[in-house]
């Protein structure tokens, strides 16, 4: 049995949890942080893009959290939605 969730609380949480990230990358470039992966330096301009990309996401999840009625449910996806012309 699928529970839905309501299109608000999905939005909602995709935009702290986008907050969250950005706030990350923020702090990376406020302390001047290195980051390494695998002995590969990843250099501050791509934390730069991350805020800019994550900060947009943040917002509109907030944004359309804040607008949507909390009455909205996305239905648990059926077998006839997730492939139309299979239907039996």
């Amino acid at each position: 049995m699928e529970v839905g969730m309501s299109q608000k609380t999905f939005s909602l949480v995709a935009g702290v949890f986008f907050l969250l990230i950005a706030l990350a990358h923020v702090l990376r470039i406020a302390y001047g942080a290195s980051v390494v992966v695998q002995n590969t330096s990843i250099p501050m301009w791509a934390s730069v893009i991350a805020v800019v990309v994550t900060g947009y996401l943040a917002y509109e999840g907030l944004r359309l959290g804040r607008k949507l009625p909390p009455t909205s449910i996305l239905p648990p996806a059926s077998n006839a939605q997730k492939f139309p012309g299979k239907a039996k």
